[in-house]
């Protein structure tokens, strides 16, 4: 049976040995992507990020490996040792999706003048305004909400969708935004959860948008 620092010296040749070329924003860095609860014969999209304790993996970037696949990452637990057998791990999600997020404009709420008129309005389209485009995001498997009443009655899809913290430059998703896929596949932000992952992903309930 061999002892823990046996087992993390074997952990560490393998990283070495084994690992891959892993891109978080513009650094990289040598680790291992390996599926979650691989023992499980079910299509998953979670998957675990292994690397060196003092790796670069950038807070709320897409990581990307060596075949191309992205990643969003749910959350990093960083050693706080300074102990180089303590390794980083990560937790991700499989991109799967792209597309843009929209939101509502209303010229009515623009700011006003003097004289009451709008101000900063030429050339505004008011409206359904793209704020962020080409969103690398992670959808979760899509189900129906419980219980369903009356009997027979299917109620609308509801999907979550993970979305990296690092858009948040230019754009806080909110309640009432739009997402529309690349293939125009439009979704309505139900709401968002911006603390369970937070600095690494904001969590949005969606549901089909069918206004």
């Amino acid at each position: 049976m061999p002892t823990l620092s046996r087992a993390r010296s074997i952990l560490r040749r393998k990283l070495n040995i084994h690992g891959s070329r892993i891109y978080s924003g513009s650094d990289a860095l040598n680790g291992i992507i390996l599926k979650s609860n691989a023992n499980q014969d079910v299509p998953r999209s979670e998957f675990t990020l292994l690397c060196s304790h003092n790796a670069t993996v950038n807070d709320g970037q897409v990581l990307i490996d060596a075949d191309t696949r992205k990643f969003v990452p749910l959350m990093v637990d960083r050693p706080n040792l300074h102990d180089d057998s303590i390794y980083t791990r990560g937790y991700l999600r499989l991109v799967n999706a792209s597309g843009s997020f929209y939101r509502y404009h209303d010229q009515v709420s623009a700011s006003k003048d003097l004289w009451g008129r709008d101000t900063g309005t030429e050339g505004t389209d008011y409206g359904w305004v793209a704020e962020k485009n080409s969103v690398w995001v992670s959808f979760e498997n899509m189900g129906l909400k419980a219980p369903i009443e009356p009997i027979g009655q299917v109620e609308k899809a509801v999907c979550n969708l993970f979305v990296p913290w690092s858009i948040n430059a230019s754009l806080t998703p909110v309640s009432e935004d739009r997402f529309m896929e690349k293939d125009g596949t439009e979704w309505r932000v139900e709401d968002v959860d911006l603390h369970t992952y937070e600095n690494q992903a904001y969590w949005c309930r969606i549901s089909r948008d069918e206004r």
